[in-house]
């Protein structure tokens, strides 16, 4: 396989604006969003939300989100499905038996708030106005 110039440029470009980055302001930005988040879904009712720790490897702002299942009357899969199928997309990719976890790395400005705006939507509806899983 031969790699073209345009290629070759194209890596070296990514790799000078990736050395450029600030990464202390993009923590503290990350951190920032982590808890907006938590705050926000705290404020729904029945719904747990907190900072998870670092893993091991990275430094990584992730916010771990839990309810009751039978008290709400929505599972850890229809969430995440509402969340993937709705306006806009949010993937979860980290999902336990007792809930999603938000990964908060990088994110644009505002993505926070769209995260919380779509967890409200969809614990406030009705388990009648919900889609079928």
């Amino acid at each position: 396989m031969k790699a073209g110039r345009e290629e070759i440029v194209g890596c070296w470009l990514a790799c000078e604006k990736y050395a450029k980055l600030d990464f202390d302001a993009l923590d503290r930005e990350s951190e920032r969003q982590a808890a907006f988040l938590i705050e926000q879904l705290q404020k729904i009712k029945g719904v747990q939300a907190e900072k998870t720790p670092f893993d091991r490897t990275r430094r990584v702002h992730r916010v771990k989100v839990t309810w009751d299942e039978s008290k709400l009357g929505i599972n850890v899969r229809q969430v995440m499905q509402e969340l993937r199928n709705g306006e806009p997309r949010i993937v979860v990719l980290r999902a336990n038996p007792e809930g999603i976890e938000f990964t908060v790395f990088m994110n644009e400005p505002g993505d926070e708030k769209l995260a919380a705006h779509r967890m409200k939507e969809i614990f406030d509806a009705g388990p009648g106005q919900r889609r079928p899983a």
